[in-house]
């Protein structure tokens, strides 16, 4: 008999100790970060409770004689495999295989092997998952022993295993939660280093699956070696530790002012401030609480303030089913003009059922009402209402569908403006592993105006045929082709048909260059007679970037849209066309700056004897520069971007020449692990010293103080 030398549950909470520690500052910048930081504390808190288990386990070198009947092993294929009580995916799981395991061969039950776990217990195994080594074909001599809990310590584990229970399947939860998100957030959308949260983000989902792996893993060894007994324990739901948010207060100014020939003709000077919160509380395992509040004031060449509050409640009836639902208010006052002030409240209900795979369901209806107290006309009440269905066909093809109704009242008998939306889509997608996936969908829908033969009333449907492909996180292509058409009830001319096409890609590499690219095209037939403002056309963009990934960067857009000739009418076209380029300096990319141009060009097409094809005067050009920057330096964090240029109007002759200048940055301060401080700079300045040209100029300042509530202690 030996002993394992050093446990193992020992040398995993010292390299989780060690692999988290340096790490907590970069985590803090992550939008996974509170899922790290919850994953990191579960882990070591799992892990130190059950190491005492590791000094109660033994092991045995197996002879060959010990290999079963048929002196036979069966090995692990998979990389986690449930071994369960009997031949068949419906037995309770008697534990977990980890690939590269061994156990002893019984025999074969159709697609099932029956091992032996230890002198008392034996499992089912699929043979999906494993093979049935050659007879006279030993383990590797690394893993010729086996393991076995000492019995007098069964017991013991057992209890130990059922106070972590509750812990271990929060961590598991946690895990596929930070997955999802970190998927719907950004997978196949174009990056750039103006989302500096992606790497952060990518590296906490590393650390989260980590932590969950060597974990989860060490718990169910143990739970394997105590024969899958473990006694039933219902956690205590510590909810006083599940409150999350933020309390957040500002305080600055906002200076606006004109100028013309050197005479200021206006000038506002407000005070600003800005205070919110947004908090989450756990009330029980299945109960969570919402609050929100937010009071801002502004100026924008006119005082105005704006009011949110809204109160949300969620219930789950375990897997199941979701109960959820919303209040707000929110509330618009301008001093200047107290005529567009106005008060809004919105009540919304949700209800989501999962009673298979193959079948989820929900429903929501939302009711809205907007006061406006002193131009009662424009009181208005939506009431909304939606049902879906959906589910997975078999393990590669899933579907959905939803109907939603939206009904708008204008309280003025006489508005034109009353209405009914209604749409009805539905989708299909088809997966090829965890990296290849083509979706169909098609939808309908119809506005529907109260007024008799309003012009506005329409119907639109499409179908939409999209091809994806993933690689490693945020590395994704893809193509979709959609079909759409409009029609109108009384104005043909504005029934139109759309073909619209499209190809994506990105591509992301660690300390290489990020690239990426977008490239649609849209052909619109109107079906009418041809008025002038309905002539078909047909549009095109190409999006291309190479982000920060050595010293060199650039992107640049290209858009046209050309009007084709109907019965002898013509329409100019346009092209408008931006690229920036320059050097990435500094540590980790921390500045980006170079030169910019961007022009609109309206093409003569029509016939206009006196100019030629790029004579419009309307035609202009913006050159000048920008400038980015983020800089890390803990406790510090500063972000910024910048730019000047100038604008030409280069088929005009001695126009003027009017500059543009913005700046914005934002600073952060951490002064401790729950306060941060906070500043905001905006300004800008356009206009001309040429005679007759306004001047303009504003500057908002914010200073600031963020409290965290939860996450790190």
């Amino acid at each position: 008999m030996k002993r394992l030398t050093p446990p193992l549950s020992l040398f995993l909470l010292t390299s989780l100790a060690v692999f988290a520690s340096p790490s907590w500052a970069h985590a803090q910048d992550s939008p996974l970060a509170a899922q790290e930081t919850r994953a990191r504390q579960l882990a070591i808190r799992i892990l130190r409770s059950i190491q005492p288990i590791e000094g109660w386990i033994e092991t045995t070198a197996i002879g060959g004689s010990e290999h079963g009947s048929a002196g036979r092993l069966v090995e692990i294929t998979g990389s986690r495999v449930n071994l369960r009580a009997g031949p068949s995916t419906d037995s309770e799981v008697s534990g977990v295989g980890q690939q590269g395991e061994h156990y002893e061969y019984i025999k074969t039950e159709g697609e099932w092997h029956l091992i032996r776990l230890d002198e008392e217990h034996e499992a089912y195994v699929s043979t999906r998952f494993s093979r049935l080594m050659p007879e006279g074909q030993s383990r590797p001599p690394a893993q010729d022993s086996q393991e076995r809990l000492l019995a007098k310590f069964r017991d013991r584990t057992g209890r130990i295993l059922a106070e972590n229970r509750h812990a271990v399947e929060t961590l598991k939860k946690i895990s596929s939660q930070s997955q999802t998100n970190y998927d719907n957030r950004y997978k196949g959308k174009k990056l750039s280093s103006d989302d500096p949260g992606f790497w952060a983000a990518t590296n906490s989902l590393m650390k989260i699956h980590k932590y969950e792996r060597g974990t989860v893993g060490l718990y169910d060894r143990f739970a394997r070696l105590a024969g899958g007994k473990i006694p039933a324990a219902e956690a205590t739901p510590e909810w006083t530790r599940n409150i999350r948010g933020t309390l957040a207060a500002g305080f600055g100014s906002n200076t606006a002012r004109s100028h013309s020939g050197g005479v200021e003709i206006s000038r506002a000077e407000v005070t600003r401030s800005d205070v919110s919160a947004d908090v989450s509380a756990d009330l029980t395992r299945n109960d969570r609480l919402g609050i929100r509040a937010s009071r801002s004031e502004e100026v924008s060449f006119a005082p105005i303030a704006r009011t949110d509050a809204g109160l949300s409640y969620q219930r789950k009836f375990g897997d199941k089913v979701i109960l959820s639902s919303a209040a707000g208010l929110r509330k618009f006052e301008n001093a200047d003009n107290d005529s567009s002030d106005v008060g809004q409240t919105e009540l919304t209900v949700q209800a989501r059922v999962k009673p298979a795979k193959f079948l989820n369901a929900g429903a929501d209806m939302g009711l809205s009402n907007a006061s406006y107290p002193n131009n009662s006309d424009l009181d208005y009440k939506d009431v909304r209402f939606g049902l879906g269905l959906g589910g997975q066909i078999g393990l590669s093809a899933a579907w959905g569908m939803k109907f939603s109704q939206a009904d708008h009242d204008v309280d003025l008998a006489s508005s034109t403006d009353d209405n009914m939306q209604t749409r009805i889509e539905g989708n299909l997608s088809f997966n090829r592993g965890q990296h290849t996936s083509l979706e169909i969908s098609a939808h309908t829908e119809a506005c529907d105006f109260d007024q008799n033969a309003d012009p506005r009333t329409y119907s639109r449907r499409g179908v939409k045929l999209a091809l994806r492909s993933r690689g490693e996180p945020g590395n994704s292509s893809g193509a979709s082709l959609e079909f759409r058409q409009k029609s109108h009830d009384v104005d043909d001319d504005r029934n139109y048909t759309d073909l619209r096409g499209e190809l994506r890609s990105d591509a992301l590499a660690s300390g290489g260059p990020n690239t990426s690219s977008r490239f649609m095209v849209n052909y619109r037939h109107f079906k009418g007679d041809g008025a002038q403002e309905f002539l078909d056309y047909i549009e095109s963009r190409l999006d291309v970037a190479r982000e920060p990934g050595n010293l060199f960067f650039w992107e640049s857009n290209l858009y046209g849209q050309y009007f084709l000739e109907s019965k002898n009418v013509k329409r100019d076209a346009l092209v408008t066309q931006f690229g920036w380029m320059g050097l990435v300096l500094g540590r980790e990319g921390a500045f980006k700056v170079g030169p910019h141009v961007a022009t609109n060009t309206i093409l003569v097409i029509t016939d206009t004897p006196d100019r030629g094809i790029f004579e419009h005067p309307g035609n202009t050009v913006r050159f000048g520069a920008k400038a980015a920057m983020d800089i890390r330096v803990r406790p510090l964090r500063i972000r910024g971007s910048g730019r000047y240029e100038l604008l030409k109007y280069y088929n005009v002759a001695n126009s003027s020449t009017p500059s543009r200048l913005e700046l914005e940055g934002e600073g952060i301060y951490q002064i401790g692990r729950r306060i941060d401080a906070t500043a905001k700079l905006k300004f800008y300045a356009t206009g001309s010293d040429d005679p007759g040209v306004v001047e303009i100029s504003e500057i908002d300042i914010l200073f600031g103080l963020v409290y965290r509530i939860g996450g790190q202690p």
